[in-house]
């Protein structure tokens, strides 16, 4: 955010947070406004950005995110990536380098904030590897795995016992994107990546997902629609 103060609204004081604008909202509404999932190559780019992004997070900031999803994902008028709602955002400590709450948002929460695989169910930093795998899911096909399941708790039990969520088979996924997706998707903390070791690998390290084209070419098809639809309701 840019800037936070505090002022009246409504007889009553109430904290504003002035952010930096984002002229095409986030990846979710970008997929509303298209009606369909996004194109593996500006999933590249999305993945690749949240991961340093958190990588940032993690080793700079010493934080989790903690809620990872595509609606926490901005975008701007030039492409670029922002992760935003850090409401839930927890501050990890040189001396307390594992979190005890369970927070997040049940679909993309990894299986130890759950609090049963993990030791005296606490977490660390890779739950958000987990979220960003399971937000990388979400983006191929419009929804996290389980979404057609309305029982929280039923989501929660397949997240701990069943096995780490995919695409279907069906799914015009590469083998490099499915790779990426087992790689975050590992259900014992302690063997999966860490943000710094998952930049290393080829999905999004390599050259595509440092192209901003594709997301550049979606934020100017959007942004001339819009001025379009300004323009005619002026007339």
């Amino acid at each position: 955010y840019l800037d936070a103060f505090i002022r009246q609204h409504e007889m009553r004081s109430t904290l504003w947070v002035v952010m930096e604008y984002c002229a095409l909202g986030s990846t979710l509404d970008m997929m509303r406004r298209q009606g369909a999932a996004l194109d593996e190559g500006v999933i590249q780019w999305v993945v690749a950005s949240v991961l340093r992004g958190l990588e940032y997070m993690h080793t700079e900031r010493k934080a989790i995110h903690r809620d990872m999803k595509a609606a926490n994902v901005l975008i701007t008028a030039a492409g670029d990536v922002k992760l935003a709602d850090l409401g839930v955002a927890a501050q990890l400590f040189n001396t307390m380098s594992k979190r005890g709450t369970m927070i997040g948002t049940p679909h993309w929460m990894a299986p130890e904030t759950l609090g049963q695989l993990a030791d005296d169910g606490k977490y660390d930093a890779k739950v958000d590897v987990w979220g960003l795998g399971i937000t990388a899911i979400e983006l191929a096909q419009m929804g996290p795995p389980f979404a057609e399941t309305k029982q929280i708790f039923k989501v929660m039990m397949a997240i701990v016992n069943g096995p780490p969520p995919t695409l279907p088979e069906s799914h015009a996924a590469s083998p490099l994107f499915r790779d990426f997706l087992a790689a975050a998707l590992v259900k014992d903390a302690a063997d999966r990546p860490s943000t710094t070791a998952l930049l290393k690998h080829k999905f999004v390290s390599t050259k595509a997902a440092k192209k901003l084209a594709p997301v550049a070419a979606l934020a100017q098809s959007y942004l001339a629609a819009r001025e379009a639809e300004a323009t005619a309701e002026k007339q």
